[in-house]
């Protein structure tokens, strides 16, 4: 019980830093989040509501084909700019400038693709709040503090994503060690930024709940 009391307050810390990199960094989707998570709290089902353990939560979670989904949106964005060959420093500009129209015109999306990419992410988040009411308590909370795994929150911006996006760009197809409850907590919080804030913000959750081997050398070396 004390080792899940722990956990759990783990979580709510991270969940918090992803909640204030909304606000600072990602100028999109926040106008939603409430209506969107409270309208898929409601549609839980009585069956679906049982209580789970964090370990059989984080069995589910690990092999559920929506959690699945969200992962390989965000390596298929990560192949598209190995594709095309997309300048990284321009990349990294954009962000900082939060000009999403320069992002998705160097990530060269059309119009029918950003409509699709938003249409996968809502619906992805949708069946995974259905499915999991635990994850739609975690997202609710929000209370203050800062990154779990980082040594501080500086450690967690985007900004780090861009600077050390070869090392994603190696060892991409290798799934590191997570902790999926609050992972996926903070990869459906992601989808509420839009497609082309979805990506970077994707990384600070993997930075936030996961660890081991290349991710380490990704997020904290």
């Amino acid at each position: 019980m004390k080792t899940n009391l722990q956990a759990l307050a783990t979580t709510f810390v991270v969940l918090s830093l992803i909640f204030i990199l909304f606000t600072t960094q990602f100028p999109v989707g926040m106008a939603r989040e409430n209506t969107s998570i409270t309208e898929s709290s409601r549609s839980i089902s009585p069956a679906n509501t049982s209580e789970r353990s964090l370990d059989e939560l984080d069995v589910l979670l690990e092999q559920d084909p929506d959690v699945q989904a969200l992962l390989a949106i965000s390596d298929e964005m990560t192949q598209r700019v190995i594709d095309r060959n997309v300048s990284i420093s321009a990349l990294k500009a954009a962000y900082q400038a939060k000009d999403e129209q320069q992002v998705i015109a160097l990530l060269g999306y059309s119009d029918a693709e950003i409509k699709d990419l938003s249409y996968r992410l809502e619906n992805r988040r949708k069946a995974i709040f259905d499915k999991y009411p635990e994850i739609v308590r975690m997202v609710k909370e929000k209370p203050e503090g800062s990154c779990g795994y980082c040594n501080d929150s500086s450690s967690c911006t985007t900004d780090r994503f861009f600077d050390r996006f070869s090392v994603f760009e190696q060892n991409r197809p290798n799934r590191p060690t997570c902790r999926w409850s609050p992972y996926v907590a903070a990869l459906a919080v992601c989808t509420l930024a839009g497609p082309a804030w979805y990506w970077p913000c994707a990384y600070v959750a993997l930075c936030s709940f996961c660890t081991g081997g290349w991710v380490s050398t990704a997020c904290f070396e």
